[in-house]
């Protein structure tokens, strides 16, 4: 009997730890996304024993992907004092705390133990000392990942030295592009042209192996291409460019060129981002539904603030009146139906709240929607 009650107390010890790893993996991932506020945050780092101010000593995101045994090296992250780990299906995150000279080393060792073999591989972002580019070292992680995939399908990867230049160049700190990806997000070119030659002017500086060049022009490749409408074949061309330039001057050649027609394309007259237009067509075949500004720019990957500035500043107003003014105009083409009601109208442009539709509706065309419906059935009869 005492040992049937110390086996129930074991599993449902069991349980309660199995469900508060899967929470600490989710609020890890909401960490790395930036999602939690500095209270959720300083309470979450707390269960490690750690304060918010770890960030200032440096810390970067490694993913070790294709994982299939995670118990070594998540023993190994445990010796290492390094607790900050997700887990998503075969990769595993781990947001590194400490200088470069650490982070090397710890990178080194997974090799050498042999934690990272056969088809297993290490990607890794930039270092940052912010909370709030937490997240750029994460995509940066996953983007390269991306990368490797593409090597892996040419010239039997797995087996030659590429694969060893690549491993090798995990160990080097990556820039990061937060500068230049701002640049960009502001369709300021001319500026994303000074610090993309800054960039490789470092590499020319510090003699940087063409492979790891290649990684940066191909996570810079993916922050220019987000204003670009290119066609899947011309993406895989690019790509194809990236992966066979013998020099970095050949990758700096290939991006500048690649922002110098987005300077044409800003020049032209009219000129609407590709955010924007992708913002304004999701209005035009969703206004029925409840869209917000928060939910678009999540489905764009960008930042709500931002893709809200840059709305107002090329389309002269911000979204939500935009909207506002869209739904109305929806609106008054459908209270030409005498046959539906006001309400109806109004759930039908998206409208969950009459009352607000009525006050919208008076606001922007300057007459009740009842009082349009009269004047207009007065005019075409």
């Amino acid at each position: 009997m005492f040992s049937k009650k110390i086996k129930l107390k074991l599993d449902a010890d069991s349980v309660l730890k199995d469900k508060l790893s899967k929470i600490q993996n989710i609020t890890m991932q909401q960490l790395l996304l930036n999602k939690l506020n500095d209270t959720e945050k300083n309470e979450f780092l707390a269960n490690y024993h750690l304060s918010g101010e770890v960030i200032h000593s440096g810390v970067t995101v490694i993913a070790c992907n294709r994982l299939k045994n995670f118990d070594k090296i998540l023993d190994f992250c445990r010796q290492q004092h390094q607790s900050l780990l997700y887990t998503n299906e075969d990769t595993l995150f781990i947001a590194f705390i400490g200088n470069t000279g650490s982070l090397i080393k710890f990178m080194r060792d997974l090799e050498t133990e042999q934690y990272i073999t056969g088809e297993s591989y290490i990607t890794v972002g930039s270092m940052v000392k912010d909370w709030d580019s937490l997240t750029d070292s994460f995509e940066q992680s996953k983007k390269l990942g991306s990368l490797y995939k593409f090597y892996t399908r040419k010239d039997n990867f797995l087996s030659n030295q590429t694969r060893m230049d690549w491993l090798n160049q995990a160990t080097v700190p990556k820039f990061t592009l937060s500068k230049i990806r701002n640049s960009l997000n502001e369709n300021d070119y001319e500026d994303s042209i000074a610090i993309l030659k800054k960039i490789f002017s470092e590499f020319s500086k510090n003699a940087i192996n063409p492979s790891y060049a290649r990684q940066m022009a191909f996570l810079i490749f993916l922050e220019i291409q987000k204003n670009m409408d290119l066609s899947d074949q011309m993406y895989q061309e690019i790509v194809v460019r990236i992966n066979k330039s013998s020099s970095w001057q050949k990758l700096e050649d290939l991006l500048i060129t690649m922002i110098d027609d987005l300077i044409e394309m800003r020049d032209k007259s009219e000129f609407v981002s590709l955010n924007v237009q992708k913002t304004i067509e999701i209005v035009d075949r969703e206004y029925q539904d409840d869209i917000n500004l928060s939910l678009i720019s999540e489905r764009l990957q960008l930042n709500t603030n931002y893709l809200g500035q840059l709305f107002k500043k090329e389309i002269g107003e911000s979204f939500a009146s935009y909207l506002n003014h869209y739904r109305i105009c929806k609106a008054k083409e459908l209270l030409g139906d005498s046959r539906m009601s006001i309400a109806d109208v109004a759930l039908a442009v998206g409208y969950v709240n009459t009352g607000y539709f009525f006050k919208n509706f008076r606001k922007i065309s300057g007459l009740s929607p009842k009082e349009f419906r009269q004047q207009s059935h007065e005019m075409s009869n």
